[in-house]
């Protein structure tokens, strides 16, 4: 949407710039020059330049305005398609009466999520099983904020075994049989900790200051979204 916009006033440009290439020129007297060239071409030179700044700083203030508006929907979009997701793997959990997870990862340039079984290592998910977030969004993973904490702390897995590893490259948010978050998959709902819950946040870099996230907040599995606000919480993160 924001290339055909900008293509659009491209295009009004170079149309000024051939009214201008077109102005026929008389062989008249210098006078009835002017007069004759004002009347046919209906626009004089400085007229056309004229309009040619204006659009130019029109072009100037919509561009980025339009950009900023259409990552941040592009941001929208994707926690929606993230909760959805988390939540698509708790009521599985639930139906199946066996452990189910959502599993997110960065690959080929793209935050991909797949809601699958427990017993399926994410490195074995045909690619089919893996749904694109938006464009250009990526996983707030990076750096840490002002108070040495990094916002996404979902637990790290390792494709291949589904195990958790520091060095993974799947966060995995999972659920027992009961729906509840747990650590490993034959945990019990008592047997859950602090640990099973976690939050994901995720930005657009061309869109500062404007992150979403998800955050898993009870020990039965209840989630809700959050965006960066200017003071942390008490647990010192900034989206909440």
């Amino acid at each position: 949407m924001e290339n055909t916009l900008i293509k659009h006033l491209l295009l009004v440009q170079k149309q000024a710039i051939n009214l201008v290439a077109e102005k026929p020129v008389s062989s008249d007297s210098p006078g009835a020059k002017s007069r004759k060239s004002s009347t046919e071409s209906g626009f004089s030179l400085l007229e056309v330049l004229g309009v040619m700044v204006i659009i130019s700083i029109l072009g100037g203030i919509a561009v980025p305005t339009w950009l900023g508006f259409a990552n941040n929907q592009k941001l929208q979009t994707s926690i929606r398609r993230l909760n959805w997701a988390i939540h698509s793997a708790k009521s599985e959990a639930i139906l199946s009466s066996t452990s189910w997870q959502a599993s997110i990862r960065e690959y080929g340039g793209r935050v991909q999520v797949a809601v699958h079984p427990a017993k399926t290592p994410p490195g074995q998910l045909p690619e089919g099983s893996w749904t694109n977030l938006e464009p250009g969004i990526e996983i707030d993973n990076r750096e840490r904020n002002t108070r040495n904490k990094y916002e996404t702390t979902l637990r790290r897995v390792d494709p291949d075994t589904n195990q958790v590893r520091n060095a993974g490259t799947v966060y995995r948010v999972l659920f027992n049989y009961q729906g509840c978050p747990v650590y490993n998959p034959s945990n019990f709902c008592t047997q859950t900790s602090l640990a099973a819950k976690g939050r994901i946040a995720i930005h657009h870099p061309e869109v500062p200051g404007q992150k979403r996230c998800i955050i898993i907040s009870t020990l039965i599995g209840a989630t809700r979204i959050g965006q960066q606000q200017q003071r942390p919480d008490q647990n010192g993160y900034y989206c909440h």
